[in-house]
């Protein structure tokens, strides 16, 4: 009979018995091996220091900096481009909200699933037919679709800002591109990583740890590994739990109090990922956006779509 599971290499031996002497049962100690647990890495794994790096250090994040900056000082429009899974969702909504915390007109373009994953030049085209924006940026994608960047630009003559985590191909967008792929310490943050990231970048990590619960559960809706700094926005985010709209989702959902990832992955996320499956994006958006204030309507309809997927 095929294995539903398949149980992860423990590490060497002299890790485990490493553990072993910290306290911890034998089961535990391959446990904590087999997710990379080491005597070298231990005391950053479990100490209290935060584990952040800077955002600076993912290339091109100053020159995306400077040109979102730019566009906010002259009171700017910027449409943002995301995807219509748990992690582009909450990364479009961390900058929606973020840039409309300081007043800069913006609107969100969510593909449906149809439409299919990716930044289509076509719907950013109409988007432009009923409004002028001085910035496109995307989000959770658009790292692998420079032929539609070019369009946007040469169409449009647009400013683009391409930022993603996805594996790089052979030919980048002719923009700036925001990657940690590209070279950062921590390559496999997600694409509300990468979001939140940038809002560090612009207005500092106070002010970012404010749409850090939307980050951490894109981190944990993309299935990221959560190591180095996954780990520590994860953290964060649950200790800033502070958006009204999940804070009630997580009550209907029978989530402990004290909220933890394994309940963002299993209760949460699903719900918020149902929306686009399904082919409505925009409730899971809308939901997203309201940090504020508490919709019990529109957590009734995730929940509806949720057990319709």
């Amino acid at each position: 009979m095929k294995q539903r599971y398949i149980k992860r290499p423990i590490g060497n031996d002299i890790d485990v018995q490493f553990l072993v002497g910290k306290g911890f049962q034998i089961e535990y100690a391959e446990m904590l091996s087999a997710r990379g647990i080491t005597a070298d890495n231990y005391d950053n794994f479990f100490s209290d220091a935060d584990g952040f790096h800077s955002p600076f250090d993912i290339p091109n994040m100053s020159q995306a900096v400077e040109t979102i900056s730019y566009v906010m000082e002259t009171d700017g429009k910027v449409l943002i481009y995301g995807d219509y899974d748990a992690d582009g969702l909450t990364a479009s909504s961390i900058l929606s909200l973020f840039f409309t915390d300081n007043g800069i007109e913006n609107t969100v373009l969510i593909p449906t699933r149809d439409e299919g994953y990716g930044l289509h030049a076509d719907k950013v085209i109409r988007a432009f037919e009923r409004n002028y924006y001085d910035l496109v940026i995307t989000v959770d994608c658009g790292i692998s679709n420079a032929a539609d960047v070019s369009k946007i630009v040469e169409e449009l003559d647009a400013e683009v800002i391409v930022t993603d985590h996805h594996e790089l191909p052979s030919t980048l967008p002719d923009c700036v591109c925001v990657n940690p792929k590209m070279g950062y310490a921590c390559p496999f943050l997600a694409g509300a990583g990468v979001a939140w990231k940038l809002v560090e970048a612009l207005a500092g990590r106070e002010v970012a740890a404010k749409y850090s619960a939307l980050a951490a559960i894109g981190t944990i809706g993309d299935i990221m590994p959560m190591r180095d700094e996954n780990r520590s926005i994860i953290k964060l985010g649950l200790a800033n739990f502070n958006h009204k709209s999940l804070q009630k989702l997580a009550e209907l959902s029978h989530c402990k109090n004290n909220l933890s990832a394994c309940d963002v992955a299993m209760k949460l996320v699903p719900k918020i990922n149902a929306a686009g499956r399904v082919g409505h994006p925009e409730v899971a958006l809308e939901f997203l956006l309201g940090r504020d204030k508490i919709d019990s309507k529109i957590c009734d309809k995730l929940l509806s779509l949720n057990d319709e997927r």
